[in-house]
């Protein structure tokens, strides 16, 4: 950075030496200087008190015995302009049905993360309007591979996975059919998704294959593959989090495929982030996890960067090469080639096997708001979009 100058209230240049596309993600926040400036040490300051800029203000947070709640009052000078409600009153209910309840009976106005349960029971109630679709945040479940050491750090290992599992199967358990089945690590919703020209399709007979030119084999001929060096059988160790209300169904249709060309697969579920057990030196094969959609194609890329941290161990010379192309990028037409090309790159070595893009559901009771019609066109839902847009656009309809 060599100048940074403020050429009107609402405009903040800077100068650099080179060309950094990526420069709006720079992970620094604002500090209002009124605050900051008064602290003897920056790094000791507790800094509880939240403050920020948008078009609603944090007024309180109930802690009741059943939910927390958080009340939200409009900012009147909001340089967007005031919003069409004075308040917002978010409730974190402990079960989907239990929004789902509310929103039936007009307790709340609206509610997200309902389930495909909830499509079901839902459907029909007068007021309530139902959306679903893959947003450019929604959810992406993938299986991660450590590619450190052991079964997996070949390449074809990777693969082998995708090949023996149908991916429309595991949509339909996990989710019933509610999303689309996985290809790449960019939700379909964003700009710069890359259809892929040639999906892996459910191959079995391939899948054998590769254990085979890998070493393994029926030796015994009991069903199950042996690595022919040692005789041991060939034991795969998965793991999944009891957090992931998906993750049990997904684990076993992934070890019943697996175990239909001859794979053992050790399936533990672990109460925390399986990234607790799943640690660079840990003993695991494979583990279950889910990511959010990214609108911005740098940081959806950077999930998947080789560090001494990363949860794959993944490294690749022409992935790291065109990321540095990508952040470097200007203009939308090089992100969306670039991005592509990396979407290709990992596909193909397989770091991660993306079995489906899990489709976000949510509730609106039609009956109290109107003004959200555009902004659900434009992003296929009106909350959890990614943007204020959908509590802007909403408007009260007024009582007779």
């Amino acid at each position: 950075i060599e100048d940074i100058r403020c050429p009107d209230d609402y405009t903040v240049v800077f100068t650099t030496s080179y060309v950094k596309g990526d420069m709006l993600l720079c992970p620094v926040p604002i500090l209002p200087r009124n605050i900051w400036s008064k602290q003897a040490s920056a790094r000791d300051f507790a800094n509880e008190e939240m403050i920020g800029s948008g078009p609603f203000v944090r007024e309180m947070v109930d802690r009741g015995p059943q939910e927390v709640s958080w009340t939200f009052q409009a900012r009147e000078n909001y340089f967007g302009g005031s919003p069409n409600v004075g308040s917002l009153r978010f409730i974190l209910y402990s079960t989907e049905s239990g929004a789902a309840r509310a929103l039936s009976t007009g307790e709340v106005g609206a509610a997200i993360g309902l389930t495909d349960v909830q499509l079901t029971t839902l459907e029909g109630v007068p007021g309530v309007f139902l959306i679903q679709g893959v947003f450019r945040t929604s959810q992406v479940w993938v299986v991660a591979f450590n590619t450190r050491n052991g079964v997996f750090s070949q390449t074809p290992m990777r693969q082998m996975v995708e090949y023996c599992t149908d991916r429309s199967w595991m949509l339909s358990m996990s989710s019933g059919g509610v999303g689309e089945t996985g290809s790449v690590y960019a939700s379909p919703a964003t700009d710069y998704f890359y259809t892929l020209a040639n999906l892996r399709p459910i191959d079995r007979d391939n899948a054998k294959n590769i254990l085979i030119t890998a070493g393994f084999n029926d030796i015994d001929e009991d069903g199950m593959m042996e690595d022919l060096m040692t005789r041991d059988d060939l034991s795969l160790r998965l793991y999944s989090s009891a957090k992931d209300d998906w993750a049990p169904t997904a684990a076993t249709v992934l070890k019943d495929n697996l175990e239909s060309i001859g794979v053992r697969v050790q399936w533990t579920t672990v109460d925390e982030d399986v990234e607790s057990v799943c640690t660079p030196k840990g003993k695991w094969d494979m583990c279950l996890i889910a990511w959010d959609g990214d609108v911005n194609a740098v940081v959806a890329a950077d999930r998947l960067r080789a560090s001494a941290d990363s949860l794959t161990g993944w490294e690749n010379d022409s992935y790291e090469q065109v990321l540095m192309g990508l952040r470097e990028a200007m203009d939308e037409e090089t992100v969306r080639t670039l991005s592509g090309q990396l979407q290709q790159i990992a596909y193909d070595d397989c770091p991660y096997f993306v079995m489906a893009y899990r489709s976000d559901i949510q509730g609106i009771r039609e009956d109290r708001w109107t003004g959200y019609d555009e902004v659900m066109e434009a992003a296929g839902g009106i909350f959890g979009i990614g943007t204020i847009d959908g509590y802007m656009a909403l408007k009260p309809i007024e009582e007779e």
